[in-house]
């Protein structure tokens, strides 16, 4: 079984603030994961034994991404607005045709709020940003 190049795994956001969509790719990305966890309860009682008994608590998902700064991407220009007024967003992961290529297909998105944004902009090297969306619900089949 192959691998997943991960230049064929891109970030979309939702520029609509309606019911419509305007799925929009966030430009100069560098790096993008998307991350699960899983709390854990202890019900563990004397009778448990040395590693003790739990079960699955609530769950967290979240994404984050590096990308290069870029001052005309509209997708940027969003991101750093929907931080700034603690609005929700809408994300996509979606998967190219090819490394080369911008089409293919979008597999799943969910909302979520920017919880961290940052920029650096150092001397005599590329300005970047990163951000973490925590998502509010669970990722469901793009349509």
């Amino acid at each position: 079984m192959a691998g997943i190049n991960g230049a064929r795994v891109l970030l979309y956001v939702n520029l609509s603030d309606s019911a419509g969509e305007n799925w929009v790719r966030v430009g100069g990305q560098m790096g993008v994961s998307f991350n699960d966890t899983t709390n854990e309860i202890d019900v563990s009682d004397k009778l448990s034994g040395r590693l003790g008994e739990r079960v699955p608590g609530r769950a967290k998902a979240s994404v984050s991404l590096d990308l290069n700064f870029q001052t005309a991407d509209p997708a940027q220009e969003f991101i750093k607005a929907a931080y700034r007024d603690r609005e929700n967003i809408k994300v996509q992961r979606f998967y190219r045709d090819t490394a080369d290529s911008l089409t293919g297909t979008a597999i799943e998105e969910a909302t979520g709020i920017i919880i961290d944004l940052s920029e650096t902009h150092p001397d005599q090297d590329k300005s970047t940003m990163k951000m973490e969306v925590s998502l509010n619900n669970d990722w469901e089949p793009s349509v």
